[in-house]
Parts: structure tokens; C-alpha cells; sequence
């Protein structure tokens, strides 16, 4: 770790884990792993490879968190919210694969052009209150929603993204 975040595997200490994908770029670190965009050879489908860092993953802390993400992706399903595609375990390397989302996060699109027009901001918000409205729905509470965990897609389409610090609640689905 260095000031606080994780440090990044390289592609290359990485590939020989993921022999059914071909890890194309680096794309960012956070607070619980690095992201890679990837392509899923089987499908040829480009796919967002998250890992916990292999100098974190025998924290059984951060392993459980991670697992934790992956097992309330899992149980979502929305057009706002990013689809967990799978998840596992290489030795050392603890991973998910995401939906690739071809954008940018709010907060690059604020950085990038300033404040929103209120009309936009409204879009934004509203796309982001039916992901967490139908998240809720099934038991899932996010709880870390912030510009840089929306990312705006095709045509406007916002997804919530980075369910790290999500909490299942006693509702949902399988309580009524």
C-alpha cells in the first residue's frame, strides 16, 4: 500500500491467472482493488476484472468484504446498476468480472465541465434513485453513493457501480 490505496498488480503478474480472459489495460485503483478492463475470450466480451491485490488478499477482513460485494451484485439485476458476471479465486488473486461500462464517472464529467445543468442533474439523480429503489427492493443497501461510483454510459444511461461497502438488510424479496 502506498498513501492509503492499494498497489496495483501489473498485467502481467495477473495474466497467468486469467487464462479464459486477456487483460487489455490498467484502469483504476480504489479502496478495495484494481480494475482492468479485460476481454472475456470465451464470448469475446470486454469485461471490467476487478481483483483484491494480492499483497491484501490473505486479509481474511478484505476477502469477506470482497466476497461480500460479489454475493449483493449477484443478486442484482437493473438497467442502473453494474451486472456482476463472476467471481472466484487463483491462488493469491481474488476476483470479480463486471459489466464493462464504456464511460465516464460523474465526478470525471464534473471535473471535466463543472456544475450540471439542473435538468441533467435531475436525470442523473433519478437514474441513480430507480437503481438504488429496485437494490433496496432486494435487500441491498449501497451505501457508498457518490459522483465517482456513477458511471455515465451509451446514450446517457447511468449505472451505480462499486457495491464494496454494500449491507444486506432482513428485507427483501425473500422476507415478504
Amino acid at each position: 500500500m502506498s498513501d492509503g490505496q492499494f498497489v496495483a498488480p501489473t498485467i502481467e503478474e495477473l495474466q497467468p491467472h486469467f487464462t479464459q480472459y486477456a487483460i487489455e489495460a490498467f484502469v483504476a485503483v480504489g479502496g478495495m482493488g484494481a480494475v482492468y478492463r479485460a476481454k472475456q475470450i470465451s464470448v469475446d466480451r470486454t469485461v471490467a476484472l476487478k481483483v483484491l491485490p494480492p499483497e491484501l488478499a490473505e486479509d481474511q477482513e478484505f476477502r469477506s468484504r470482497f466476497a461480500m460485494e460479489a454475493r449483493a451484485m449477484a443478486k442484482l439485476s437493473h438497467r442502473n446498476l453494474v451486472q456482476l458476471y463472476d467471481f472466484g479465486q487463483d491462488g493469491e488473486v481474488v476476483w470479480m468480472t463486471q459489466e464493462w461500462v464504456d464511460g465516464r464517472t460523474v465526478y470525471q464529467m464534473l471535473e471535466e465541465e463543472g456544475a450540471m445543468d439542473p435538468k441533467e442533474a435531475a436525470a442523473v439523480v433519478a437514474q441513480a434513485c430507480e437503481g438504488l429503489g429496485y437494490a433496496h427492493k432486494q435487500g441491498i443497501v449501497h451505501r457508498d453513493v457518490k459522483p465517482g461510483n456513477m458511471m455515465e454510459g451509451d446514450e446517457g444511461l447511468l449505472k451505480l457501480m462499486d457495491f464494496g461497502l454494500a449491507r444486506e438488510t432482513r428485507e427483501g424479496p425473500e422476507s415478504r
